[in-house]
């Protein structure tokens, strides 16, 4: 989300629509839970201890909030484990390197959302994390031409909770962007 925004907005002449799904957005206030779990998975990287790492991931993104463990499909929880095995495993090797390169948008994006002309796709799971439901409020409210969609019974990984209603999403949107491209 955070490529595609700074992409709208550093070359709007190649974007001609947006979907963010479950987009962070820079300055979007933590919760004081959800930072300590950030603390905790941080400090488990550090220690090697990818499985309790993995497991702090998935409670805060494919549990969600306000859902339990047993809520969630198994093959979700079993595919986002998959995937997190491989990636936790490179974050702890680059967190005891010291690795990374990675700076922030001068100026901050959320402060540019007005210079989006694009039109947009916000959609967001009911069950994600609070920054992040917060931030695809202030990405519909600052993007003008832009449609929130908020995902019941999904966290942040709405696509795969949720791949009727998401795909269906996405296809009307990328029909009316592509009828609007046949008659403007």
């Amino acid at each position: 989300g955070r490529i595609a925004l700074d992409t709208a907005v550093s070359a709007p002449e190649r974007v001609v629509g947006l979907v963010l799904i479950g987009s962070a957005l820079p300055g979007t206030p933590m919760t004081p839970e959800l930072e300590s779990a950030y603390e905790a998975e941080e400090a488990a990287l550090h220690e090697g201890d990818v499985d309790r790492a993995r497991d702090i991931n998935l409670r805060l993104w494919v549990d969600g909030v306000g859902r339990e463990r047993g809520e969630v499909s198994s093959v979700v929880r079993r595919t986002v484990a998959a995937w997190l095995d491989a990636l936790l495993a490179r974050q702890a090797a680059q967190l005891r390197s010291q690795a990374g390169d990675a700076r922030p948008v001068e100026p901050p994006i959320a402060e540019r959302l007005g210079e989006i002309a694009a039109p947009t796709l916000v959609m967001v799971g009911q069950h994600d994390q609070p920054h992040i439901r917060a931030a695809a409020q202030r990405l519909a409210f600052g993007i003008s031409e832009s449609r929130l969609v908020v995902i019941e019974c999904a966290a942040h990984l709405v696509n795969l909770e949720q791949p009727r209603r998401c795909n269906a999403m996405l296809e009307a949107f990328l029909d009316q962007l592509a009828e609007d491209a046949r008659t403007g």
